[in-house]
C-alpha cells in the first residue's frame, strides 16, 4: 500500500512517520517517493518545480511541494477488464526528468501579490517546459521526442543546494541552451512589426491551415492518412518528405508506402487572391519491423529432481527496446511478463512461448519456443 499527502496548498501542517529510520527499514516502510500516475511513465517528461524568483544561473532548491522520485511499478499495464499482472521484478523509473519554473505572473489567475497574479505548482512548471519543447519542435520540425528530451536534459543548469536527481532530475530547464543543443539560434528580443499603412491594416489574413488528424508520432502505418481544414475557400497542395507538391483534399492518404524511419508531411492552402498558408511540418516515424525475441536464459532440456516440482528461471531478450513481452507457459493463459520470470513445474513435458511487441504496436508473428522435461528421480528407500 502507498499513502501520499498531496499538499496542494490546502493546509497539511505536519507529517509524522512511524518510528526511527532503522525501525521503518526493518518494517519495510519507505518514506519519500511521491510521483505517481501518468507522471510516473517512462515515456513522459516529468517536471519538478522551482520558484521563478530564484537565480536562473544558480538555482538553490525545488519547491517543498515538488514531488520526489523514483517511481516503482509492481504491476504491468491494465488491458481492458483483465487485472494488471504482477511483474516478476519491480520496475524502477528514474523521476523527475527536469525542473521548470513556477509562480510566474499571470493576467488573471491564482494569488494576487504586488499588483499581479501568480500561479504556483508543478501544473505551471509543466506547461512552461511544454512551451520550450514547442519552440524546439519549431526549430527542428523533424526532431524526435527523444532528441528533444535529450537536449533539454543535457543542457539543464545544476542546482547549488539540492542536487539529488530524485528531487530535481537533470537540473533546471534552460530554454536558450536547449534550443542551441538542437541546432537552433534563439533570438533574445525579436523585432516588432509596426503597421504603417491603411492598406496593410485592412488586408485580409492569409489562410490558416490545421492538420486535424494524422498518424502517431511512432507507428507502423506505412501509408498513413491525414485530415486537415483551412479558413475560407481554398485549394490544397500536399507535400511528403520535401518532395513535389501535389493537389490534394482531406482526407489524404500517402500514395506510396513509406520506408521505416522519420518522415514529414505539410499541407498548404491557397485562396482565390493567391494568399497561402501552410500547416508547418507534421513529423512522424514509421516502424514496421516486429521485434525478434530470444530466450537467453533457461533450464536444461532435461531437469532431474527428487521433489514433486522444480523452479525454473528464464531470461528474455528482444532485438529492440523497450518492448512488452507476452508469455504462455504450457496451456496456461497468455500473460504479460518481464525480462526475467520463474515458474514451478511438475514432472512431465513443458514449454515456454514468448512474443514481443514494440512501441509501434508491431507484434512478432511467430512464437519463440523453448521445450524441456522435468524428470522425477526415484527416492531412496530406507532399510527395513
Amino acid at each position: 500500500m502507498k499513502f501520499a499527502f498531496v499538499d496542494d496548498g490546502s493546509g497539511v501542517s505536519a507529517v509524522q512517520s512511524l518510528g526511527t529510520a532503522q525501525e521503518r527499514e526493518k518494517a519495510g516502510i519507505v518514506v519519500g517517493p511521491t510521483i505517481y500516475g501518468h507522471a510516473g511513465s517512462a515515456h513522459a517528461i516529468t517536471l519538478a518545480a522551482v520558484n521563478y524568483a530564484e537565480s536562473a544561473s544558480a538555482p538553490k532548491e525545488p519547491e517543498y511541494y515538488s514531488s520526489r522520485g523514483p517511481v516503482t511499478h509492481y504491476f504491468g499495464p491494465v488491458n481492458g477488464t483483465t487485472p494488471a499482472p504482477e511483474l516478476t521484478e519491480p520496475e524502477e523509473v528514474a523521476k523527475p526528468n527536469l525542473t521548470a519554473t513556477d509562480c510566474a505572473s499571470t493576467t488573471f489567475f491564482a494569488q494576487l501579490e504586488g499588483g499581479s497574479y501568480h500561479f504556483c505548482g508543478t501544473s505551471e512548471a509543466a506547461p512552461h517546459a511544454a512551451a520550450v519543447a514547442a519552440l524546439m519542435r519549431q526549430t527542428d520540425p523533424l526532431a524526435t521526442p527523444t532528441a528533444i528530451a535529450t537536449a533539454m536534459e543535457g543542457s539543464a543548469r545544476p542546482f547549488t543546494t539540492v542536487a539529488e536527481p530524485e528531487a530535481v532530475g537533470a537540473g533546471l530547464l534552460n530554454a536558450d541552451a536547449a534550443l542551441v543543443a538542437l541546432g537552433g539560434s534563439p533570438v533574445v528580443d525579436p523585432p516588432s512589426h509596426v503597421i504603417t499603412s491603411t492598406a496593410e491594416t485592412e488586408a485580409e489574413p492569409a489562410p490558416v491551415v490545421t492538420i486535424t488528424k494524422g498518424p502517431k508520432s511512432l507507428g507502423n502505418e506505412s501509408r498513413p492518412t491525414f485530415e486537415f481544414t483551412s479558413t475560407g475557400h481554398v485549394s490544397f497542395t500536399c507535400q511528403v518528405d520535401g518532395g513535389t507538391s501535389q493537389a490534394c483534399a482531406s482526407p489524404f492518404v500517402v500514395p506510396v508506402a513509406l520506408v521505416d524511419g522519420t518522415h514529414g508531411f505539410a499541407v498548404t492552402a491557397t485562396d482565390a487572391q493567391g494568399r497561402s498558408g501552410s500547416s508547418g511540418i507534421y513529423s512522424f516515424t514509421v516502424d514496421t519491423k516486429a521485434p525478434v525475441t530470444k530466450i537467453v536464459g533457461h533450464p536444461k532440456k532435461v531437469v532431474k529432481t527428487k521433489k514433486k516440482s522444480v523452479s525454473a528461471r528464464f531470461r528474455l531478450r528482444a532485438s529492440e527496446s523497450p518492448v512488452t513481452f507476452y508469455c504462455q507457459i504450457d496451456r496456461e493463459p497468455l500473460r504479460i511478463c518481464g525480462k526475467k520470470l520463474s515458474h514451478r513445474f511438475k514432472p512431465g513435458s513443458h514449454s515456454l512461448k514468448v512474443k514481443a511487441k514494440d512501441q509501434a504496436e508491431n507484434l512478432a508473428t511467430k512464437w519463440t519456443i523453448y521445450k524441456f522435461k522435468v524428470k522425477e528421480l526415484p527416492r531412496a528407500r530406507s532399510p527395513r
